[in-house]
């Protein structure tokens, strides 16, 4: 699948909270007559992005990047804002600027602070396709909410006992001993989720709006 670069200098924001898209695949009786509901593992990450910046120059290079996406068959990355931060002094935390170098949170101020400021944390014990728990060594202080990524798919933390730490989804793919995850700056690979969201990314104020980006996660590699 193709990978999509993004314009440069684009701000992304987030206007949206990541959710993990539940689909319960059947629902009903169960032999001794009381409701009862079958899962599989089918979530998916989804969220709702705003473009800012693509404007002036930037304008006619965020409309290329719309047409080489063709639609939901092309696929992007994302930057991700892990919210659950420490103190940096500001009372709101809007949107990410994506940097070649660095991630950075941009406060109503228009201040930059940067998202961490140590190492990520590694995998201490090999982690198969599936696991939903992760032993995780080194980094910053690692606490439910967090999000990381490994490989451009994305994880949230939902509890941490030392350095077992309990995710979803479950990994996606394996990861080897020693190998580091991305907790200062996640990304995750994306697509927009259909045609119409392809079509309503192009639908901007002409006085300067923002353009709309309706993803899911994209599993291709």
């Amino acid at each position: 699948m193709v990978l999509v670069a993004t314009p440069a200098d684009i701000s992304i924001l987030e206007v949206e909270p990541w959710r993990l898209r539940t689909m319960t695949p059947t629902a009903g009786p169960g032999l001794d007559g009381r409701q009862q509901w079958i899962h599989r593992e089918n979530r998916a990450w989804m969220c709702v992005y705003k473009a800012r910046g693509a404007w002036g120059t930037k304008h006619d290079a965020f409309l290329a990047f719309l047409d080489e996406l063709r639609g939901p068959s092309g696929t992007f990355r994302l930057p991700v804002l892990n919210t659950n931060v420490p103190d940096i002094g500001v009372s709101s935390v809007f949107f990410l600027m994506d940097d070649a170098a660095e991630n950075f949170l941009v406060s109503d101020g228009g201040s930059d602070f940067l998202v961490w400021l140590g190492s990520d944390p590694t995998l201490a014990i090999a982690a198969p396709v599936g696991a939903r728990i992760v032993q995780l060594v080194g980094g910053e202080a690692l606490r439910p909410g967090l999000k990381f990524s490994y490989n451009d798919f994305l994880y949230r933390i939902t509890a941490v006992d030392g350095e077992s730490v309990t995710i979803n989804p479950p990994l996606r793919e394996a990861i080897a001993m020693g190998e580091p995850v991305a907790l200062k700056a996640p990304y995750i690979r994306v697509r927009l989720v259909d045609d119409e969201a392809a079509e309503n990314a192009y639908k901007f104020d002409v006085q300067g709006g923002k353009f709309t980006l309706r993803i899911m996660e994209a599993f291709e590699r």
